[in-house]
């Protein structure tokens, strides 16, 4: 889990948001390859994108709701809308957000109303009522994302039901914002990728030092939680995947004992190992 304060939106993410457009088109060409599809899938171009692909850009999320206005009155739905905004503005660049969930606003809406129900005692209120939460790309959810560990092989796979924490989430009324990048596999896809890269997500960068390693293997969890992207992620760990992202995005990173959080319906390394924080 990673967690941030507010007050991120200073001079430096100003001048980060200007220098998207150089940096990308300055990629390096080994870097370019899986984004160049990404955006290509995003702008409905080429192979690649089937109807099983349920990746959805901002800019159909926020159409969506410009024709049907009445829920982003609410305070849930203007913070879902205002981390869209900053996926749609940051993500380019960063690659922390693999794919945004097309029922977010959706989720914050009813997150609204019910809070509204709450005001005139018609029923209990969840412990993270509208709460957007990103999760790493390895957390199986039931719904209209993808769960791929950053790899094209997973692409419109379909999981029985969603993970044991995703299920608490649900049931404590988190709205479940998207999937965040990784490095693909945990790492073992290859031994000679860098950190936070993965075919579908491409290569994730830290928001402070864009050149610098932004660690992995739940890279994006801790990016976007950095560039105020969402507030609070989850990530999985095996050998330091949360800590290790945490630390070098400059982040809170809460690696949880082994065991204490469900991992069913989470893409499995090692049963001794394994933990979800």
């Amino acid at each position: 889990m990673a967690l941030t304060s507010e007050g991120k939106k200073g001079t430096y993410w100003r001048e980060l948001r200007q220098d998207q457009a150089a940096r990308v088109a300055a990629e390096p060409s080994w870097q370019q390859g899986a984004g160049a599809v990404g955006r290509a899938i995003e702008r409905g171009e080429g192979g690649g994108r089937s109807e099983n692909d349920h990746r959805v850009g901002v800019l159909d999320q926020r159409s969506h709701h410009q024709r049907h206005p009445v829920g982003l009155q609410g305070k849930q739905g203007q913070l879902v809308e205002l981390y869209l905004q900053e996926i749609e503005t940051l993500n380019l660049l960063l690659r922390a957000v693999i794919e945004v969930n097309p029922d977010a606003l959706d989720q914050a809406d009813k997150a609204d109303r019910k809070r509204k129900r709450r005001g005139k005692n018609k029923g209990p209120l969840g412990g993270l009522q509208g709460i957007p939460i990103l999760l790493k790309d390895t957390i199986a959810t039931k719904d209209k994302l993808n769960t791929t560990a950053g790899s094209f092989a997973l692409l419109g796979s379909v999981v029985p039901r969603d993970a044991g924490v995703v299920k608490k989430l649900r049931r404590s009324g988190a709205v479940i914002l998207g999937k965040a990048s990784l490095s693909e596999w945990y790492h073992f896809r290859s031994l000679n990728i860098p950190d936070g890269w993965s075919a579908r997500g491409g290569q994730g960068k830290n928001p402070y030092t864009l050149t610098g390693n932004p660690c992995g293997s739940s890279s994006g969890s801790a990016i976007a939680v950095a560039a105020n992207m969402v507030a609070v992620s989850l990530g999985t760990e095996t050998d330091g995947s949360i800590i290790c992202p945490a630390s070098y995005n400059s982040v809170v990173g809460i690696k949880p004992t082994v065991g204490l959080t469900s991992r069913a319906g989470v893409v499995p390394i090692s049963p001794r190992q394994d933990t979800i924080g």
